[in-house]
């Protein structure tokens, strides 16, 4: 799925719309901090890392501009900040993949995501 996302921005870009802003990103939290396979657990935050990466990279000017909280990038990490205290918190024996969207959203690039999986 990486591959596929990597081949076409405006894809990734609107993957990463829809799942945040249907059901308000329910299922990447359920599979990040509900799912007792840590297998799945890990696959999916890869996923996940990588698409909020590349997202990041296409919107980058947006974000440095005055309109960043309508992007996409904006919403995924307001999703991310507003679940923390909470649902992260009750989870947090499997939250580890959670967090690293946050180091992932900070530090590195797409490139980086691809050498580490």
């Amino acid at each position: 799925m990486i591959n596929i996302l990597g081949l076409d921005p405006q894809l990734a870009l609107n993957f990463a719309d829809s799942l945040v802003e249907r059901n308000n990103g329910e299922i990447l939290l359920e599979i990040l901090l509900d799912c007792t396979d840590s297998a799945a657990r890990s696959h999916i935050g890869d996923l996940f890392r990588f698409l909020l990466c590349m997202v990041k990279g296409i919107e980058r000017e947006q974000l440095l501009g005055d309109d960043h909280h309508n992007t996409v990038s904006a919403k995924w990490l307001k999703l991310l900040v507003e679940n923390l205290h909470v649902r992260a918190a009750k989870s947090w024996a499997r939250f580890d993949k959670y967090l690293e969207l946050y180091y992932s959203f900070a530090v590195e690039t797409e490139q980086d995501i691809l050498d580490s999986v």
